[in-house]
């Protein structure tokens, strides 16, 4: 190689490889060659500049950062990306935002600044975008979310505490009750990110279901107060799948977030509006007390009278079981008298025969 090459060999720091037509976007997947020196630090400035001129972009420098290097600890050198170079540069405390200040089709800005810096210098009004056309370069835009599952208040709650600690602090996100959304003002690729958090945090959340029951043996009402009591009982113990828990109600939530109830007693039927993990243990309990009842049923005898009279055995025997007497044979006026016990005061015994100890009834016949 002559002798007259070298010296501005030795002195380049920086070849870049682009293939690129005119105002080419700087992408960053743009394949870059970085060369770095026997002194492992490149001039941050020396290596803008290089980097403009490639992709024939305008570069403008914060004073902050004219002065800056960018050390390595060994001279390793890899084929790159304008992406990674930002991120090297980032590390550095030095954020690189890309625009078009003349429209589409004009050339590019390379706006370079320090990350503490990054409010005061890339102020003022951005460009507005939605939250899913976001462009590739990274450059300070003002996008729009919209909230489909609600919670947008709780969402935008954890995105501003993680939004808070970054150390550029240049973002800023609002919520807007109603329509439910968002809007993110940042640099693109923080954008994109907190638009993916967005998209993972935003879905259904645990929703009750109805489900209508049909009782075969038992009264529907009965079996209804026992599932409303065990379900209250359980409540936010998980009864549904093994080791699952229940939804926790939200505020404002108040006795619609718990499992409801309702007998109807003329299709003798429960409708349920529960969690689906709830219905598993509904459904055996059902089966468990939805059985025939264990009462012996009633069978008729026929007894032929052989000295007395039919009518009149009726009689006593009524007057026996239920305590009062036949209205056809009572006091004066018909009405029923009452059996007169051992101890001799007249009483009237409401109940059957199982109810007394003890019962006497006078047959004059």
């Amino acid at each position: 190689m002559p002798t007259w090459l070298r010296a501005p060999l030795s002195a380049l720091i920086l070849v870049l490889l682009v293939a690129g037509s005119s105002w080419a976007q700087p992408s960053d997947d743009a394949q870059i060659d970085l060369r770095v020196p026997e002194t492992a630090e490149l001039q941050i400035p020396a290596l803008l500049e290089t980097v403009a001129t490639k992709f024939e972009a305008i570069l403008v420098l914060s004073p902050s950062v004219t002065g800056l290097k960018v050390k390595f600890a060994n001279r390793a050198n890899v084929p790159l990306t304008w992406g990674t170079i930002k991120k090297i540069l980032r590390f550095n405390d030095v954020i690189v935002h890309e625009s078009q200040p003349s429209g589409p089709g004009g050339p590019w800005m390379l706006q370079v600044m320090g990350a503490r810096e990054v409010q005061t210098k890339s102020g003022g009004p951005t460009r507005f975008v939605s939250g899913d056309q976001l462009p590739d370069h990274d450059e300070v835009v003002t996008a729009v979310f919209q909230i489909q599952n609600g919670a947008a208040s709780a969402i935008y709650a954890n995105l501003r505490g993680i939004l808070a600690r970054d150390p550029t602090r240049g973002g800023n996100i609002l919520y807007i009750m109603g329509p439910e959304l968002l809007i993110i003002t940042d640099a693109t690729s923080n954008v994109r990110y907190y638009g993916r958090l967005i998209q993972a945090l935003d879905v259904a959340g645990p929703r009750k279901d109805l489900r209508v029951f049909k009782i075969k043996y038992a009264e529907a009402s009965q079996l209804a107060t026992v599932v409303t009591t065990l379900l209250q009982s359980l409540g936010g113990s998980g009864v549904g799948g093994a080791g699952g828990a229940r939804p926790v109600p939200t505020s404002g939530g108040g006795a619609g977030s718990q499992p409801q109830v309702i007998a109807d007693e003329r299709t003798n039927k429960l409708l349920v509006a529960a969690f689906p993990l709830d219905f598993p243990l509904i459904q055996r309990v059902i089966n468990e007390l939805d059985i025939k009842g264990g009462l012996a049923s009633g069978h008729y005898f026929v007894y032929a009278c052989k000295d007395s009279d039919a009518e009149d055995l009726q009689q006593k025997i009524q007057q026996l079981l239920t305590g009062q007497l036949p209205a056809s044979s009572g006091g004066a006026g018909g009405r029923p008298s009452a059996v007169r016990p051992a101890g001799g005061r007249a009483t009237s015994i409401p109940g059957g025969i199982g109810q007394v100890e003890t019962r006497i009834v006078a047959d004059k016949r």
